[in-house]
């Protein structure tokens, strides 16, 4: 099921992000789309079954736009595993040359981002984003590549047919 509102003109980039209980950081990453990207883009927003309270909320924070589609999800598997497969299934829907994956607690804060970003892909390079910095010291082992941002190039992506699921 989904909840879709009307895209005027073909985009540029689709951005995909994983909704769990995190409409309020989506609502300003939206606002900060509207007002720092410079491309035609539409944004897959996927609900992996939050709660009917973030559901409503969120149909409400996406009642402001006409490029937003949301897949609701009922995720079969927890944590990393169960964003990857919502991932999987966003990307899925892309149709655009270009794709960003986003956490949705995460923000570009530069007018014409996406331009920055589509400017570095080239015949060597068909993806750029955003990693954690260098850390001292950490508690926390990085088991895990830490992205929150990433620009790709959809076709190059498709065609080596990659999955956001870890293969253990």
């Amino acid at each position: 099921m989904s909840i879709n509102n009307t895209i005027a003109e073909e985009p540029l980039i689709t951005i995909v992000t994983v909704n769990y209980k995190t409409s309020d950081f989506i609502k300003l990453m939206l606002y900060a789309f509207k007002n720092l990207t410079k491309n035609k883009y539409k944004v897959i927003i996927c609900d992996n079954y939050s709660s009917d309270k973030e559901i409503v909320k969120l149909s409400k924070i996406i009642h402001k736009y006409n490029n937003i589609e949301v897949v609701l999800r009922k995720q079969t598997s927890f944590g990393s595993i169960g964003h990857a497969e919502a991932l999987d299934l966003l990307i899925s829907k892309v149709k655009t040359p270009y794709f960003v994956t986003m956490d949705s607690d995460a923000l570009f804060l530069k007018k014409n981002w996406d331009d920055g970003l589509i400017l570095k892909i080239n015949d060597k390079v068909k993806l750029i984003g955003t990693t954690l910095p260098p850390v001292r010291e950490s508690k926390k082992p990085i088991d895990f590549p830490l992205a929150f941002a990433v620009l790709y190039e959809t076709k190059v992506f498709k065609d080596l047919d990659i999955s956001f699921i870890p293969a253990y």
